[in-house]
């Protein structure tokens, strides 16, 4: 009798356990797939289709009024983001955007979007010349095509001048290597900016050159137009 008691409840216990396995191994997987098909289906549903956006992902912020060129396209990338949540006027391809202007300082992570650029705006007069000059350093080339820097001049006892204030680099040599853009130094490590520049400011610039060589200040606001 206690035998067959103790077999009946060895087997209602062994059952219990086999009914626990099964549900844990077998029922709850296939209840959490099902749930999560549900739920992945609801996202697909809710997002739409994933778009392509351009995005910046450099790790200081591009400043506004800077001229995008091949210089900065390494700091810009393509990801795929669902269709709802992309920015109005979103571009797709650095190349839509090459040589514009940034119209507001854009951020790491940032989508771009045609609103953010615009043409180069700026209207040089006819007293002014394009003219290449050498300079020492480009503020550790943040200093880029399209913005204001101050140009200065240092002398050989330590002493500096400004010698024009607040003038907008129309462009920066440079050269590629290995597909990407980078600037040209000469042997004595200056680089070569160009400025339009009126006839005063020739002459002011040439002068300095004369006992000293030049060197940039950035400023950390460009002017550009918009709202």
């Amino acid at each position: 009798m206690k035998k067959s008691a103790f077999f009946t409840v060895a087997i209602y216990l062994a059952s219990l356990a086999l009914l626990a396995a099964l549900y844990t191994f077998l029922i709850i997987p296939q209840v959490k797939k099902k749930t999560s098909l549900v739920y992945e289906e609801m996202y697909k549903k809710s997002t739409g289709a994933f778009v392509d956006v351009l995005t910046y992902k450099g790790e200081t912020p591009l400043m506004s009024g800077v001229v995008l060129t091949d210089v900065n396209r390494n700091n810009f990338e393509v990801v795929k983001v669902p269709a709802n949540l992309i920015v109005e006027n979103a571009v797709c391809d650095f190349d839509l955007i090459k040589d514009r202007m940034l119209k507001y300082t854009v951020v790491k992570g940032q989508q771009i979007s045609f609103d953010l650029v615009g043409q180069d705006e700026e209207e040089f007069s006819s007293t002014r010349r394009l003219k290449e000059f050498k300079v020492k350093s480009l503020v550790g080339e943040l200093a880029m095509k399209g913005t204001y820097v101050d140009i200065i001049a240092r002398f050989p006892d330590g002493s500096y001048q400004e010698v024009i204030s607040r003038i907008r680099i129309y462009d920066i040599l440079c050269t590629n290597v290995n597909g990407k853009c980078e600037y040209l130094k000469d042997s004595d490590g200056f680089y070569t900016i160009i400025l339009a520049v009126n006839e005063e400011e020739f002459r002011t610039l040439n002068n300095a050159l004369l006992t000293g060589y030049l060197d940039t200040r950035l400023h950390l606001v460009n002017k550009v137009s918009g709202p």
